[in-house]
């Protein structure tokens, strides 16, 4: 998209559930250049704000909105988009990504023009086109989890952060466990673009491998595996769906962070771990959004319409 244009359009979206909220949300990343979550609800739903350098078309966005959604018989959210001065814009958004911290972490954008506090791990994003700033609940949840485990003193050699966003997970990992080889993978390219961008400027490069990879088909993560931790920070779907697939990845007595799902979609989404051979050690919950920790145990049972017996 062209930056030189003098106007911009701001895309207003609004969710009527909190699961819908992380759906429309990810699928607004490839066609917007900022955005902004609300979480608190209102009248009309949860509230989505897109910006685009470039006017949008109706068509496309129809199509991004009920991309998957047809067997779901899903209708289209509602929404308006509106031409914006890019100085609306650049205020808007610096007013709604401020600074903020995260246990141990101090997680602050592009235009943060301070000091970060000296007791805590900095962390520089810049969310662009990639999910993953820190505010939302899942993100939080999942610094959260990683700094418990660390504090816990669990060896952490190699790590892999699935969906990685902004890289903001690998990014922390890396601050906490210098010496961890990381392996960041996203199936978005701009996702991709976006989290080079804040390992550089984290000076994360020499630890963090990013690659574009939809869940386990890259090559390279045979050169990393088995893994001590991995973090993943998707929807409840895809969780389950690739359950085994996810456990193989793990090193026994390894950890596995589970994030991007509501109370209500977590029991299934244990039972499929704990049926690949996992337990969960761990829970938080933020706002109704669950992030789940488990550890690897001895013995897997490889058939999934069997309950694990050990």
């Amino acid at each position: 998209m062209m930056s030189g244009a003098n106007k911009t359009w701001k895309i207003i979206i609004f969710a009527r559930s909190e699961s819908e909220l992380v759906t429309l949300e990810k699928k607004l990343e490839p066609i917007v250049d900022g955005i902004i979550i609300d979480t608190r609800p209102q009248k009309e739903g949860y509230q989505i704000t897109g910006f685009c350098l470039n006017e949008p078309e109706e068509r496309d966005l129809n199509s991004c909105f009920l991309e998957d959604t047809v067997s779901q018989r899903v209708t289209l959210p509602k929404y308006e988009v509106r031409q914006i001065f890019d100085a609306d814009w650049e205020e808007e958004y610096k007013e709604q990504t401020k600074p903020i911290t995260v246990g141990r972490f101090f997680i602050y954008p592009d235009h943060f023009c301070g000091v970060p506090p000296v007791k805590k791990v900095p962390v520089a994003i810049s969310a662009g086109l990639a999910f993953g700033t820190g505010e939302h609940q899942t993100t939080s949840g999942c610094l959260m989890a990683i700094d418990k485990i660390v504090e816990k003193g669990k060896a952490l050699e190699t790590v892999m952060d699935v969906g990685c966003g902004s890289a903001i997970l690998a990014i922390a990992v890396s601050k906490l466990v210098p010496k961890a080889s990381i392996l960041a993978l996203d199936n978005d390219f701009m996702a991709v673009s976006t989290a080079k961008k804040n390992i550089q400027k984290n000076n994360c490069k020499d630890t963090i491998t990013v690659v574009e990879s939809d869940f386990y088909l890259a090559s390279e993560i045979a050169l990393f595996r088995p893994f001590d931790l991995i973090v993943a920070n998707i929807l409840a779907d895809p969780l389950i769906e690739k359950a085994y697939e996810t456990a193989s990845q793990l090193k026994l007595n390894g950890r596995l962070i589970l994030s991007g799902l509501l109370r209500k979609q977590s029991k299934d989404v244990i039972n499929a771990y704990n049926k690949a051979g996992l337990i969960m050690v761990d829970t938080l919950e933020l706002d109704g959004w669950m992030t789940l920790t488990f550890k690897n145990r001895q013995c897997i049972d490889k058939n999934p319409n069997r309950d694990f017996l050990c």
